[in-house]
């Protein structure tokens, strides 16, 4: 009797090992997006922006004066309004997304590793910039007569190219994605220095 409980016991076993079981698949974790899958997506936030740029540009109707800078200044302003309506909900990763943000803080990172950083930022902004407080806000204006650093040029090589009407500015530590034509800060990575 034994053995027959032993050899049922047994062949029940056997069988649910024989039976065909589904795979068990490890839990999938969201794989890191690529480099160049990152630079894409930042090209097409980018090109969306400068779409609604152009877009809004045309319909602008201020003419501009030749050499009349009250009339440059009006037309300036009154497409960065309609910029900063058409994109009212704007936020901060809109353009630099957090994996965006990530690639642009190694690529500095490298560039930069062999540079003293305050001696960088004291060379950069040469001009005074203690009487400005100076905050970088989504849809926000680059303070006027606050200086306007320009980006180094090896700094340039490496990120991204942009379309005319964008810009790379450091605004103290923060890498700031400027409209220059309409004075709008599109987008902000806090902190990029």
């Amino acid at each position: 009797m034994r053995n027959i409980i032993l050899s049922v016991g047994l062949a029940m076993l056997l069988a649910q090992v024989a039976l065909p079981h589904e795979p068990l698949d490890p839990p999938t974790r969201p794989q890191p997006r690529s480099d160049v899958q990152v630079a894409a997506d930042f090209q097409v936030r980018v090109e969306r922006y400068a779409a609604l740029h152009r877009q809004l540009e045309t319909t602008t109707t201020l003419k501009v004066v030749p050499g009349d800078w009250s009339s440059v200044r009006d037309a300036d302003d009154a497409l960065a309004g309609r910029i900063r309506t058409a994109r009212a909900d704007a936020r901060r990763g809109d353009v630099f997304t957090p994996d965006v943000e990530r690639s642009f803080r190694r690529t500095l990172t490298h560039c930069l590793e062999a540079i003293d950083i305050e001696d960088f930022l004291a060379r950069m902004n040469e001009e005074d910039w203690q009487e400005f407080i100076l905050v970088p806000e989504v849809n926000g204006r680059w303070p006027e007569g606050a200086p306007l650093p320009t980006m180094p040029p090896h700094l340039l090589a490496v990120l991204p190219p942009l379309p005319e009407e964008l810009q790379y500015r450091f605004m103290n530590r923060d890498l700031v994605l400027w409209d220059m034509h309409a004075n709008v800060i599109v987008d902000v990575i806090k902190g990029a220095l």
